[in-house]
This record gives structure tokens, C-alpha cells and sequence, in this order.
């Protein structure tokens, strides 16, 4: 089960599809686990969360602080808990487990209508930028100095993916 947590924290969750197998893996494992030896909610939590990759790990706490402001801080959540956060958090993503290989199939965009008048429609782009703002939100929002939290126990990643 460790190396299981370990390879998902270095390798990433971006997407549904990911997390999804990472949870039932994790899922199959720590069943199995549980009917030989006795593993309680808290390591079977702490261990869940070692999978998750540091960003990933910090929206899915601000997410629990939204959802449940009154949690006693150091409590530990149940992996059914910290499943409904991650998937909320990322909520909208693809579903496929690599979408890596998946190559985008857009059309280039047609005219709306035709007529005997060429019609010429100037698309721009958006000068707002909702990752930039929720950066230097999130930049504004955490004391100076602070580095990137990690889950408790979570390995260190040199050359990794864990954040696209």
C-alpha cells in the first residue's frame, strides 16, 4: 500500500479518472489489509492521504475548512471524507484515467450564419485569467515565508509531475 501511495503522491492526481483509480486501488488494498490484520480508520486515513500530491493536498484542505468549519483541527477525516473533498475539488476534470493520450479533435470554429456579405466575427481572448487570480489570491491569503504544505509522512518527489 505504500508503494501505491507513494507512486500516485510522485506521479499525480489531475483528473477524475485519476483519482478514481488511485481510490479504489487504495480501496482494494486496504480491504484486503483490513481482513488479515486490524488497520483503524486513522492509519487507513493518514495513509490515503500520503497520495495526494502537495497542491492537490492544500485545495482539498481549504475545501475542508470550507465544508466542515467546525472539525476539531488534528482530527482525522475518514477516506470516504477525503474522497468526497477531492472529488469536489476536481470536479470538472476529465474523467480518463491518462488524458494525456487523448488528442484534442476540435473543429476550428464555422460562421454562425452565411450570407451574400461576408461576415467577419473577431474572437479575443479574455484578458481574466482565473488561475492567475486565485494565485495571487491564494499568495495574499498565506503568510510569508510559508512552503507549500504536504500531507503528514508524504515523500519527497525530485523530478516529478505532481505539479502541471
Amino acid at each position: 500500500m505504500k508503494n501505491l501511495t507513494d507512486e500516485t503522491m510522485c506521479t499525480g492526481i489531475h483528473t477524475l479518472g485519476e483519482f478514481g483509480k488511485y481510490h479504489q486501488q487504495f480501496l482494494n488494498i486496504s480491504g484486503f489489509l483490513g481482513t488479515n490484520r486490524d488497520m483503524d480508520v486513522k492509519e487507513k486515513s493518514h495513509l490515503f492521504i500520503q497520495g495526494f500530491q502537495p497542491n492537490l493536498w492544500d485545495r482539498i484542505t481549504w475545501r475542508r475548512e470550507i465544508a466542515i468549519p467546525l472539525h476539531v483541527q488534528g482530527d482525522t477525516y475518514a477516506v470516504e471524507e477525503v474522497s468526497d473533498m477531492a472529488q469536489y475539488v476536481l470536479f470538472g476534470t476529465s474523467t480518463e484515467v491518462c488524458p494525456c493520450s487523448a488528442q484534442s479533435t476540435m473543429a476550428p470554429p464555422t460562421p454562425l450564419a452565411t450570407s451574400s456579405a461576408s461576415l467577419t466575427i473577431k474572437i479575443e481572448p479574455t484578458p481574466f485569467n482565473i488561475n492567475t487570480w486565485v494565485q495571487a489570491l491564494a499568495k495574499a491569503l498565506m503568510p510569508q515565508g510559508s512552503a507549500q504544505s504536504r500531507p503528514p509522512g508524504a515523500p519527497h518527489c525530485e523530478n516529478s509531475n505532481a505539479t502541471r
